[in-house]
């Protein structure tokens, strides 16, 4: 396997920097007060702009990963699987460190939507990737739960791209990336939070109503 050690640590340090780090202590607080959820709207979800920080952060990272850091070696017998083990352990745990936290002493798991479209647009390709994201957008006016929206979103990217691209382990690994946050909360016992406006300011609105 080649590898281009730059590009490489560029990409671990954008996939691995979890959401959290950037989200203010009001959300953190409501996620361990309040580990069942709470409403989720598209508008809210769309409003909190570390989101769309997310987003680009899986993407730059996986495109850094994928397209510039590692390759198979021409030389060595079955190089294309140790690239792809090394894909999916670096973005397994990236999946990981963005979805299971601790705050006060108290565990949530959130779920990385938006990291996962961006991871999602380059391991499955632009066309797949719109799909999903559309499936996810418009799940949003079905339902309030980010873990349906999650499963909504692994059938069709499990069937489209089975129609797109046939059996491909890139879009297998994709899959799999989904199911991570699911396990992680399920094995806890517990339920996956999304950052919103929501989340971020209903404190204030509840001590200035009081």
């Amino acid at each position: 396997m080649e590898i281009n050690w730059i590009y490489l640590v560029t990409a671990i340090l954008l996939l691995w920097i979890p959401a959290p780090f950037f989200f203010p202590s009001e959300a953190k607080e409501r996620f361990v007060s309040n580990v069942y959820g709470f409403d989720y709207s598209l508008a809210s979800y769309l409003g909190a702009w570390q989101n769309w920080l997310d987003g680009i952060r899986g993407f730059a990272g996986a495109y850094c990963l994928v397209h510039l850091a590692v390759f198979p070696d021409p030389g060595v017998e079955h190089s294309t699987y140790i690239v792809l083990g090394t894909l999916t352990a670096i973005l397994a745990i990236s999946v990981i460190a963005q979805t299971a936290h601790r705050s006060e002493g108290v565990a949530f798991f959130h779920a990385p939507i938006f990291f996962l479209w961006g991871i999602t647009l380059i391991l499955s390709g632009w066309v797949l990737g719109v799909y999903v994201i559309i499936a996810g957008l418009c799940t949003s006016f079905m339902t309030n739960s980010v873990e349906v929206k999650i499963w909504i979103t692994i059938v069709v990217l499990t069937i489209f791209g089975y129609f797109l691209k046939g059996i491909n382990l890139m879009v297998a690994l994709n899959v799999g990336l989904y199911v991570i946050p699911l396990t992680l909360a399920y094995s806890f016992n517990n339920h996956l939070v999304a950052l919103t406006v929501i989340s971020e300011y209903r404190d204030d609105e509840e001590e200035s109503d009081a």
